[in-house]
C-alpha cells in the first residue's frame, strides 16, 4: 500500500473542508483493508515533524482499525506479520511529548493487550515494568545502567545529551509508561473469564506495592516541597517548579486509578491476602498525614500556591476513600480482618469531631458519610438468625458485629447525630440564597434525585441519618423523640430551661439568658433557632415510618403543626422554612398516619399555602403537598370536594406563572393527578385548564418533556368528561398527529402518551369524523415498532372496529387485513399472537356484508394453513382454530367457498381439506381454554350440519361429543333449571350509564347482538338437530345418531330434554 496516498488522505480529514473531509473517510474505508495499512498509520504517528492534528488522525484511525480488524475472527483481519511489527514497534513511542497524542496511544496499547495477553505477548506487562522501574525517582542508577530507559532516550525527539533534558525526557517516558499500564489493566480488568481472572490476579499481586510506593512518593515529595516554598516564598517563584509539582501530582493519581482497578479485580473475598492487606494499611496511614499537610497547603495566605494545588489535591484525598469504599464492598469479609477498626476510626475523626472536620472539604465529608452508610448498612455486618455454614465467615461476621459496638455506642451515636443535626441537616447558606434568588431551581434541585445523596451535602446527611435510624431503631428513635419535643411542643416560658440544659443532646449555641423567646432574638439568632428548628421537623420526616409507634402524628398535628403553620394558639408566624418542612412532613406522614378527621384541616391549610401571597417554595411545595395527600389508599373523594374548586383553580394560576419548564411539568403533573384521582367531579371546573393548555402547547415547541405532560394532562381530561370530550377535539386531533408522526423527531418523546391519548379520545367519541378517520394514517407505520407500541396500536385499532367498523373497513380494510396477515406467522409469540386474535375477533364483530367478508377472506386463508401445519406449536394452532370459528358461524357458505381456494391452492380437494381441518379442530378443542371461544367454536361446528356433506357427517360423533362437553361446562343449574350462564340479560344495557364510558356502552351493545352472550347452546344444539332430521331423513339421522358414543348420547338427551 503506497504511504503517499494514505498520507494525503489523513491531510484531508485534518481539512476544515467538508467535502474533502467526506472524500477522505471514504478513500481511508476503502484502505483499510489493505495489508499495511497499520504499520503505515504507525509511521506518520511516530513522524514528530508532522502536525500534531495529523499525527492525532493518524491515531485514532489507528485506534478504529484496531476495533474493527485485530481479532483474528474478524473479517479482513491484519496479517500476522503486521501484527508482530506493530507489537514489536509500540513500546518505542512512550517517548511521545504530546500528552493527548500520548493517551490516544495508551488507549490502543490497552485495545491490543485485551486480545494478546498472556499468551500471544508475553513479555509486554514486563517490559512496561522494567521501563517504569527505570525510568522512576526512585532508581537512583544512571542511565547507562538501564537498557530499557537507554533505548527510549535515544528515539526522543530533539535528542541532547544535557542531563535537563535527559530528566526532562525521563519523565516523560515515566509518566507515558504510567499512563500505558492504566489502559493496559483496565482493559485486562474487564474480562471474565476463569483463566483471565487467575492472570490478572497474579498481575495484581507482582506490581501493587510498586504503584503504592510511587503514588505516595510523588504526593509526599510534592506536599514537602509545597510547604517549603510556601515557608520561603519569594517573588521570584519559579513557574517550572509549580509545573514539576503538578506533574507529580498526574503521576500520582495514574498511579492510584491503577491501584483502584487492582483492588476491585484482582483479588477473592474471603481469601487472606498479605499484599492487599498491607496495602490498605499503608492508605490509611498515608491518608491521615496527606490530609494534614493538605490542609496546611489549603491554608496558606499564599492564594497562588493554593489554588494551583487545592483541585488535585482533594482529586487524591477522595480517590483514597474511594478505593477504601470499594474495597469494603467488593471484600466485605477481607475488609473486616484488614481495615473495618482504622475505617471507622477514621470516618469519626474527620467527619464527627472538631478538629477532623477542620481538616476537611465538602467532597471528603460527602464520601466519609457515604462510606459509613455503607458500613452500617451492609448485610454481611448484620447478626444473621440462622447461622453460617462456614465457621470462618461466621467468626468474621461477629468480628464486625463487635467492631460496630465498640465504635457506635450510645455515646458516639449521640456525638455523631448532634454534629449531623447541628451541622450536616442544616439548610446551607447557598441552599437559602437558591430559595431567595431562584426558587423555581431550588424546588426542582432540592436534592430530591433519586442519587442525589452521592453529591448533594445534605442529602447525604439525610440518608446516613435514615440508616442509622433503620439500624439503630432502639437508640436512635428515643433521641429523635426528644428532638421533635423541644422544638415543636415549645411554650415561650414553660420549656426555656429544657432547651438550654447543657445535658441536652442538641447545643442550641443561643447564649441566651432569661426565657425564650424567638421574636427577641436578633437576626443571626433567629436564623440559627429556625435552621435548627428545620432541621428536627426534617429528622421527623425521614424517620417517619420509624416514628410511627413512638409518636401520634395526629396529636402533633392538631396540637402543633397546625396551629404552627396558621400562627393561633399563642404561636408566632410561621416561618417560611418552617412552613415548608410542615409541608414535607406531611407528604412523609400522610400515607403512615392521617386520621379521616385531620384530611379536611389538611385540605384547608394547603390551600391557604397556595394563595398568590405565599411565597413562591411554599407554594410549590404545597402543590406537591397535595399530590401527596391524595396519592393515598385512604383518600376518599366525598370529603374533598368542598376543597376541589379552590385547589384547582390556585393550581392553575400557578401554573400561569411559574416560568421554568420543570417546574411548570411537577405543577401540571399534579393537576393531571387530580384530574384522575376526582374523575367526572372536575367538569365543573376543568376548563380553565383545557383552555389554557393549548397556549402552553404553542409555548412549549421547545420542551418535549412539557409537551408530554400537557398530552398526559388532556389524557386525563378527556377521561373524566368523556363524551363531553368532543368540545376538545379541535386541538386534540392536531396534538395527536403531531406526536403520533413518525416522521416528526419530537415522536420520540411523545408517542406513547400521544398514542393512549389517541386511544382514549377514540373511545369517548359519538361518532367517527371525518379527521379520526384521516388520523388513522399514521397507525401504519407504527405497527411494525416494538411490542409495546404495537399493543397500543391494537388497543387504538379496537377502540376504531367498535366506534364504527364498516366506515374503517371502507377505507383501510384492505390494509388492516394484509397487516394481520403478515402479523399471523409461525414465528409469532403466543401472547402477541392472543393479542393479535383479540383484535381480529372485534373486527369479526362487525355486522358482515360481502365486501367485509372479501377483506376477510385471505386472514381466514392464513389462518387455516397454520391451523393445517403440523410443525406449528400447537398453541398456536388452537389459537388459530378459535379465529376460524365466527366466519363459520356466521357466513358459512362464503366459508365453504374460502375452504375451496384453499384446496385448489394446496392442490387438494376441498372435501380433504375441510376433513383435515375439522379433525384439527376437534383434537384442539382442549387447548382453547375460554369459555366464550369454546362456547364459540361449539356454535360453529353445529352450524356446519346445515350443509348436507358427508365429509361433515362422518364427525357427527365427535362434533356432538364437542357440543355437550362444552354445554357441560356452561350450563348452571337453578332449582333443578338448566340455564347458560354466559347469556347477557337484555336489562342490563341501561346500568350505570353515568360511568360508562361511550366505548363500553358500544361494545355492550354489540355483546347484546353476539352469539355467544345472546344463544342458548342448548336450544341452539336442538334446532340444529332438528333441521339435520327433516333434511337426510329419519333413518339416515338415526344412523348418525348411532354414532355417537352411548354416555355422550345420554347426556345430550338429559341436557336437550325440556
Amino acid at each position: 500500500m503506497e504511504n503517499n496516498i494514505l498520507f494525503t488522505a489523513i491531510q484531508k480529514a485534518c481539512s476544515l473542508n467538508p467535502i474533502q473531509v467526506k472524500e477522505a473517510e471514504a478513500k481511508i474505508q476503502e484502505l483499510e483493508i489493505h495489508p499495511g495499512y497499520c504499520i503505515n498509520l504507525l509511521s506518520i504517528i511516530s513522524n514528530y515533524s508532522l502536525n500534531t492534528n495529523l499525527r492525532f488522525m493518524a491515531s485514532s484511525c489507528l485506534k478504529n482499525a484496531i476495533d474493527k480488524y485485530w481479532r483474528k475472527t474478524a473479517p479482513n483481519s491484519i496479517k500476522e506479520e503486521e501484527r508482530q511489527m506493530l507489537k514489536n514497534q509500540f513500546l518505542q513511542y512512550l517517548n511521545e511529548p504530546e500528552l493527548k497524542l500520548a493517551r490516544q496511544m495508551s488507549v490502543i496499547l490497552g485495545k491490543i493487550a485485551r486480545f494478546e495477553l498472556p499468551h500471544q505477548w508475553p513479555d509486554l506487562i514486563t517490559k512496561l515494568i522494567q521501563i517504569l522501574q527505570e525510568s522512576s525517582v526512585l532508581s537512583p542508577e544512571p542511565v547507562s545502567s538501564k537498557p530499557a530507559l537507554s533505548t527510549l532516550l535515544s528515539l526522543a525527539p530533539n535528542n541532547q545529551n544535557s542531563s535537563d533534558s535527559i530528566n526532562s525526557q525521563q519523565s516523560i517516558i515515566h509518566n507515558r509508561s504510567l499512563m500505558a499500564l492504566h489502559q493496559i489493566i483496565k482493559s485486562l480488568a474487564s474480562k471474565r473469564l476463569v483463566n483471565d481472572r487467575k492472570i490478572f490476579e497474579e498481575l495484581a499481586l507482582n506490581i501493587i506495592n510498586l504503584l503504592f510506593e510511587l503514588a505516595f512518593y510523588y504526593i509526599q515529595k510534592c506536599l514537602n516541597d509545597a510547604l517549603g516554598e510556601m515557608e520561603s516564598y519569594e517573588e521570584n517563584f519559579l513557574k517550572n517548579q509549580l509545573q514539576e509539582h503538578s506533574f507529580y501530582l498526574d503521576q500520582a493519581i495514574i498511579c492510584l486509578k491503577i491501584l483502584h482497578k487492582l483492588v476491585l479485580n484482582g483479588f477473592k473475598d474471603n481469601v487472606e491476602n498479605i499484599a492487599l492487606a498491607q496495602l490498605m494499611l499503608n492508605l490509611i496511614q498515608s491518608f491521615e498525614k496527606i490530609l494534614v499537610k493538605y490542609n496546611r497547603l489549603v491554608k496558606s495566605d499564599e492564594t497562588r500556591l493554593r489554588d494551583y494545588f487545592k483541585e488535585k489535591y482533594e482529586y487524591i484525598i477522595v480517590l483514597y476513600i474511594e478505593i477504601l469504599n470499594d474495597y469494603h464492598e467488593t471484600y466485605p469479609f477481607n475488609f473486616i480482618q484488614t481495615s473495618m477498626q482504622d475505617c471507622f476510626n477514621l470516618i469519626l475523626q474527620v467527619c464527627f469531631t472538631a478538629n477532623g472536620k477542620a481538616l476537611s472539604f465538602p467532597k471528603l465529608i460527602i464520601q466519609l458519610m457515604n462510606f459509613m452508610k455503607s458500613l452500617i448498612m451492609c448485610d454481611k455486618y448484620k447478626q444473621r438468625l440462622v447461622k453460617l455454614d462456614d465457621p470462618l465467615v461466621q467468626q468474621k461476621q461477629q468480628k464486625a458485629i463487635e467492631i460496630k459496638q465498640h465504635f457506635l455506642t450510645r455515646e458516639n451515636l449521640q456525638q455523631i447525630l448532634g454534629i449531623l443535626f447541628n451541622e450536616y441537616l442544616l439548610m446551607t447558606d447557598e441552599e437559602l440564597e437558591s430559595w431567595r434568588e431562584t426558587p423555581e431551581e431550588f424546588i426542582n434541585e432540592d436534592g430530591t434525585a433519586t442519587d442525589a445523596w452521592k453529591y448533594n451535602y445534605r442529602a447525604c446527611a439525610e440518608t446516613l441519618f435514615q440508616a442509622f435510624v433503620h439500624e439503630y431503631h432502639d437508640l436512635v428513635v428515643p433521641i429523635v423523640v426528644e428532638l421533635l419535643e423541644m422544638y415543636s411542643k415549645i411554650k415561650p416560658v414553660d420549656n426555656a430551661e429544657k432547651i438550654y440544659n447543657e445535658n441536652c443532646l442538641i447545643n442550641q449555641n443561643l447564649n441566651q439568658n432569661g426565657p425564650f423567646d424567638p421574636t427577641q432574638l436578633d437576626k443571626s439568632q433567629i436564623n440559627r433557632y429556625i435552621l435548627l428548628k428545620d432541621a428536627s421537623y426534617n429528622c421527623g420526616s425521614i424517620a417517619a415510618w420509624e416514628l410511627v409507634s413512638a409518636i401520634d402524628f395526629d396529636v402533633w398535628f392538631s396540637q402543633a403543626l397546625l396551629p404552627e403553620l396558621k400562627g393561633t394558639n399563642g404561636n408566632p408566624p410561621c416561618h417560611v422554612l418552617i412552613k415548608r418542612r410542615i409541608l414535607i412532613l406531611l407528604s412523609n406522614w400522610v400515607n403512615i398516619k392521617l386520621a379521616p378527621e385531620n384530611r379536611p384541616p389538611v385540605y384547608e391549610i394547603i390551600c391557604e399555602l397556595l394563595q398568590g401571597n405565599q411565597d413562591l417554595v411554599i407554594r410549590l411545595q404545597a402543590c406537591l403537598t397535595l399530590k401527596s395527600v391524595m396519592d393515598d389508599v385512604h383518600f376518599e373523594k366525598e370529603p374533598y370536594l368542598p376543597f376541589l374548586n379552590f385547589h384547582f383553580g390556585l393550581l392553575c394560576q400557578l401554573l400561569k406563572e411559574v416560568e421554568e419548564c420543570d417546574t411548570k411539568i411537577k405543577v401540571l403533573s399534579v393537576l393531571s393527578f387530580l384530574v384522575e384521582r376526582v374523575d367526572i367531579h372536575i367538569r365543573p371546573f376543568c376548563n380553565q385548564l383545557a383552555d389554557y393548555l393549548p397556549f402552553l402547547w404553542q409555548e412549549s415547541a421547545d420542551y418535549n418533556m412539557l409537551r408530554c405532560s400537557i398530552v398526559t394532562a388532556f389524557h386525563h381530561i378527556v377521561k373524566s368528561f368523556g363524551a363531553q370530550s368532543v368540545n376538545y377535539h379541535p386541538f386534540l386531533i392536531p396534538v395527536i398527529h403531531y406526536s403520533t408522526d413518525s416522521t416528526n423527531p419530537a415522536s420520540v418523546y411523545l408517542l406513547e402518551d400521544g398514542l393512549e391519548l389517541w386511544n382514549i379520545t377514540v373511545q369517548n367519541s359519538l361518532q367517527m369524523s371525518p379527521d379520526m378517520l384521516n388520523l388513522f394514517s399514521n397507525i401504519k407505520p407504527l405497527l411494525d415498532r416494538d411490542c409495546d407500541i404495537w399493543k397500543l396500536c391494537l388497543d387504538i385499532i379496537d377502540s376504531y372496529v367498535v366506534l364504527d367498523g364498516r366506515q374503517l373497513f371502507q377505507f383501510y380494510g384492505e390494509f388492516l387485513m394484509q397487516k394481520c396477515c403478515d402479523l399471523l406467522n409461525e414465528t409469532i409469540k403466543i401472547d402477541a399472537l392472543l393479542r393479535l386474535m383479540r383484535t381480529v375477533g372485534q373486527m369479526f364483530e362487525v355486522p358482515a356484508d360481502n365486501v367485509q367478508i372479501r377483506l376477510f377472506e385471505p386472514f381466514i386463508m392464513k389462518a387455516i394453513d397454520l391451523s393445517l401445519n403440523t410443525e406449528v406449536y400447537p398453541m398456536i394452532m388452537a389459537i388459530c382454530l378459535s379465529m376460524l370459528a365466527k366466519p363459520v358461524f356466521d357466513e358459512g357458505q362464503q366459508f365453504i367457498k374460502i375452504i375451496e381456494s384453499c384446496a385448489q391452492l394446496r392442490n387438494q380437494t376441498p372435501e380433504k381439506l375441510l376433513g383435515d381441518l375439522l379433525d384439527s379442530w376437534i383434537d384442539k378443542i382442549d387447548m382453547i381454554v375460554h369459555p366464550e371461544r369454546r362456547k364459540l367454536t361449539a356454535l360453529a361446528l353445529m352450524s356446519l350440519f346445515r350443509f348436507n356433506s358427508n365429509v361433515i357427517y362422518e364427525r357427527f360423533g365427535a362434533i356432538i361429543n364437542v357440543c355437550v362437553t362444552v354445554m357441560l361446562e356452561i350450563l348452571k343449574d337453578d332449582n333443578g333449571v338448566k340455564y347458560d350462564y354466559l347469556i347477557v340479560a337484555r336489562d342490563v344495557e341501561n346500568d350505570d350509564e353515568e360511568v360508562d364510558t361511550e366505548h363500553e356502552k358500544r361494545k355492550r351493545r354489540i355483546r347484546l347482538i353476539d352469539p355467544v352472550y345472546s344463544l342458548s347452546l342448548k336450544d341452539f344444539c336442538l334446532e340444529r338437530l332438528r333441521e339435520c332430521e327433516s333434511k337426510i331423513g329419519v333413518e339416515q339421522f338415526q344412523q348418525l345418531m348411532s354414532s355417537i358414543e352411548p354416555s355422550v348420547l345420554q347426556k345430550l338427551n338429559e341436557l336437550i330434554s325440556p
